[in-house]
């Protein structure tokens, strides 16, 4: 029997853009499953992210991630139980079986992501029936796109720049749907389309 291949991709996605749209989709054209696992920061934690001093919360990640992936059906998004992405997907893959996983990320720049440095080892001792791969990274350097420029435009309203950060994919439906959310994040009088 085939072992499954799954991708975990754990992070804010406070707010989830483009750029984390095209590296979910390259994960899911080469594993069985992917899990996005966003993480849901306590209220005094240093990774809790804001827009115009509300933060934003997990469910709006959750419900613009389900709105650019619905057509990837191996692709599955929720909110981790602990506030630290790493801390995250260390429990879940530790709960799975019989696997390969590779633990999602991005490298900016040529910087290679450190935090997984020890998953390897650590599962090899906790959980030896998961085998832990590496053998896909996306490569965001060529995207200009930054979650915290993404807040800051939608902080000041830049609502020429917010179209470049929605997956190009969407029909005018979907888009409506991500601009109402955005709208909220960034005032409660501002509509956007």
């Amino acid at each position: 029997m085939k072992r499954k291949k799954i991708a975990v991709i754990p992070g804010s996605f406070k707010p989830a853009h483009v750029g984390h749209y095209m590296m979910i989709e390259q994960y899911s054209k080469a594993v069985d499953t992917v899990y996005v696992m966003i993480s849901a920061p306590g209220k005094s934690s240093k990774s809790l992210r804001m827009i115009n001093n509300k933060p934003i919360d997990p469910e709006i990640a959750l419900t613009l991630l389900d709105i650019y992936c619905q057509h990837l059906p191996n692709v599955k998004v929720g909110i981790s139980s602990s506030p630290s992405p790493v801390k995250g997907a260390y429990d879940f893959i530790e709960t799975l079986t019989d696997c390969d996983v590779i633990v999602g990320g991005s490298n900016k720049d040529g910087k290679v992501d450190r935090r997984w440095a020890g998953i390897k080892k650590y599962m090899e001792e906790h959980n030896p029936s998961v085998n832990i791969i590496d053998d896909i990274t996306f490569d965001a350097t060529p995207l200009p796109i930054s979650a915290s420029e993404f807040r800051q435009d939608l902080q000041f309203q830049r609502l020429s720049k917010i179209d470049s950060y929605i997956p190009k994919h969407m029909n005018a439906n979907l888009k409506e749907e991500v601009f109402q959310l955005l709208g909220e994040l960034s005032s409660n009088q501002t509509e956007w389309h």
